[in-house]
Order: C-alpha cells, then structure tokens, then sequence
C-alpha cells in the first residue's frame, strides 16, 4: 500500500482536475442546467444567474428552465 501525503487544496485540485477531463470528453456543446452550470463552476446557483444578467454566459432554454452550452460554462471555469 502507497500513501501519499497531500494539503486539502491538492486534493481539492486533484478533483476538479478529474472532473473536467471528464468533461473534456463530452460533447461541449451539450446543454446543462443551472444547477449542474454551478456545480462545474464550484458555485452557487444565484451567481449562475448572475453570469446569465451580466451576459457572461447565454440561457438557451427559458426563464423556468435555463440551459446553458457546456462550451460556454467552461470557458469561465477557473
């Protein structure tokens, strides 16, 4: 068994790092929900909405149910 050392931040990069090569791997432009734009971005839902008011990323559903392109999404991602 190897152990390796690691802060809660590598961790924590480790992760996101996983998750976008998973994304990586889908079709970008997919479209997702707002819930699922946030948890890419590591936010909350209501700063979706403010990237959306601010024009930094389009809705192309509706009002009820926003949808997002995933390309779009991750270009924000930090």
């Amino acid at each position: 068994m190897i152990f390796i050392e690691m802060t809660p931040e590598e961790i924590t990069n480790l992760i996101k790092q996983g998750i976008k090569e998973g994304f990586e791997d889908m079709k970008e432009d997919r479209m997702v929900g707002g819930p699922e734009a946030a948890k890419i971005l590591g936010v909350c839902r209501g700063t979706v909405i403010n990237m959306e008011k601010r024009g930094d990323i389009i809705n192309h559903g509706g009002k009820g149910h926003p949808r997002y392109k995933l390309s779009e999404i991750l270009k924000h991602e930090s």
